[in-house]
């Protein structure tokens, strides 16, 4: 950890110290990760399709769909239609697809990928919105339960992958399994073959399901001192730690403006 001496740290105490007045052995009280106010839970439909949409669905062009054969997993645990939608037959008893019924214009998936601005990305773009972040923890569940049975392995078990070709979702991957209190790493491997004949970094997002983030404080090793360099005051609305790549860092509110001026 890299802080500011006169930045103030919580013990596991409950007392409160700045850099310059800790010392070895003491226990710095674990990051809380989870928003003061999380939001009200979005409608299962918008939950669970956005979920879908953005681990296998079409997200551009003059429709948004998803298709998939009948005995698959996502298929035989389908969120809610969202409105103005409906399931179609491809092949009889093997194909399905969900798509638009009636025009894209005001279409509810339509415009919820719309505002998240999710619509139009490809496969390599795609993200998590930061709504689903602020979901309750039992929401997020959701999302990430439909979001796996897209392009995830093992659901529900030990040594279950998640894989993606966008850096940035396994990265929001891994930040959501953290905020429902599950360890997640992320290893990289250059796939060839199949649907990408050059070539392309693959993102596989591990986790145990059966296995909990466990906080314990964490205790004091060693305290040097790195010289001068210039920082920036980042504040974030209702939480005190944050995640900046994969980063847990925390506000500087209880300093003062002028020790951050130039």
């Amino acid at each position: 950890m890299i802080a500011s001496i006169d930045h103030r740290h919580i013990l596991y105490d409950g007392s409160c110290k700045t850099t310059r007045q800790l010392t070895i052995g003491d226990r710095l009280l674990p990051a809380n990760l989870n928003p003061k106010r999380a939001e009200n839970s979005r409608p299962d439909w918008q939950i669970g399709w956005t979920a879908i949409m953005i681990g296998d669905g079409m997200m551009r062009g003059r429709q948004a769909q998803f298709t998939a054969v009948g005995d698959s997993r996502v298929m035989r645990d389908l969120p809610p239609f969202p409105p103005k939608c409906k399931l179609s037959i491809v092949v009889p008893g093997k194909e399905y697809r969900v798509t638009l019924d009636g025009p894209r214009r005001n279409n509810p998936l339509v415009m919820s990928l719309k505002r998240d601005g999710l619509w139009g990305k490809l496969s390599k773009d795609k993200f998590i919105p930061d709504w689903v972040f602020r979901q309750p923890k039992e929401a997020i569940e959701k999302f990430v339960k439909w979001l796996w049975l897209t392009d995830g392995c093992n659901y529900g078990e030990r040594n279950s992958k998640y894989t993606t070709i966008s850096s940035r979702l396994a990265s929001d991957v891994q930040r959501l399994l953290w905020r429902i209190d599950k360890k997640a790493t992320i290893s990289c491997v250059w796939h060839q073959g199949g649907f990408c004949p050059k070539g392309v970094w693959a993102y596989h997002v591990i986790t145990n399901w059966n296995n909990n983030l466990k906080f314990s404080p964490g205790q004091i090793r060693s305290i040097e001192p790195i010289g001068e360099i210039n920082v920036g005051c980042l504040e974030v609305e209702d939480a005190h730690e944050f995640i900046a790549n994969g980063v847990v860092t925390g506000n500087s509110y209880d300093q003062d403006v002028g020790d951050f001026s130039g």
